[in-house]
């Protein structure tokens, strides 16, 4: 169930699927950006629905009971400044199994370019993930050690390999944002189940308040919307 209640929202619900998505008012307030969501929360309709009905029809012809599907999918702002909005989906898809499964996802508003941008559109990915590594493997460590009780052993033999292991950082959601409302002073980096952990952990998010290091592989065009944090 999403919180709260939101600037923009779509909901549709029939027999095969529950459909929920919405996004926050600086992003509804922009023409092109609120036609963008609109038109995807449209498509992410059309292929949940479509998913669906395949599963009704597999379930009637195997003769099982269908289990209603559900896609949830909103939008919040993580950065919201003058040149530039960040929007942080959090999601949720259930299509008939055991349980579903949660999702993240971001986009970048260049307010003056009025266009989309990407995390990788902003940052040299190798030179980011090489100046942040040794950080965000710490505190993905902290937190694993918080949700366990125990000491994380990267050599352990016992259980799956991956879920004491750091992964590599580009491969994750990686967010920019905004902790003191001035500059994206902070890097967020979602991991999501069955990567660091079993989905019991679900998904890890990781701050990383931006160094003079991480700075430096932002792509000049857009370093002037960063600034340094602070944990």
């Amino acid at each position: 169930m999403l919180p709260g209640t939101r600037d923009a929202a779509i909901e549709r619900k029939d027999e095969a699927l529950d459909f929920k998505y919405d996004w926050p008012g600086p992003a509804a307030a922009i023409g092109p950006l609120d036609a963008w969501l609109r038109s995807h929360a449209d498509t992410q309709y059309k292929k949940a629905h479509a998913d669906a009905d395949n599963g009704r029809t597999m379930a009637r012809k195997d003769g099982y009971p269908f289990r209603q599907y559900s896609f949830a999918q909103s939008w919040d702002s993580v950065a919201d400044l003058p040149g530039v909005l960040v929007l942080e989906s959090s999601g949720y898809s259930y299509t008939g199994g055991a349980h579903g499964m949660p999702f993240t996802t971001s986009l970048i508003w260049d307010r003056k370019a009025g266009k989309r941008l990407a995390t990788k559109d902003l940052v040299d990915t190798a030179r980011l993930t090489a100046s942040a590594r040794d950080a965000f493997c710490a505190e993905l460590n902290r937190q694993r050690e918080e949700k366990r009780g125990e000491k994380v052993d990267p050599d352990a033999k016992d259980g799956i390999a991956e879920f004491n292991q750091c992964p590599v950082m580009a491969e994750q959601e990686v967010i920019p944002m905004s902790r003191g409302k001035r500059a994206l002073d902070t890097l967020r980096v979602v991991i999501g189940p069955y990567v660091a952990g079993p989905y019991v952990e679900g998904s890890y998010k990781i701050d990383l308040p931006m160094t003079p290091a991480m700075i430096a592989a932002i792509n000049p065009a857009y370093r002037g919307w960063f600034s340094t944090g602070t944990p």
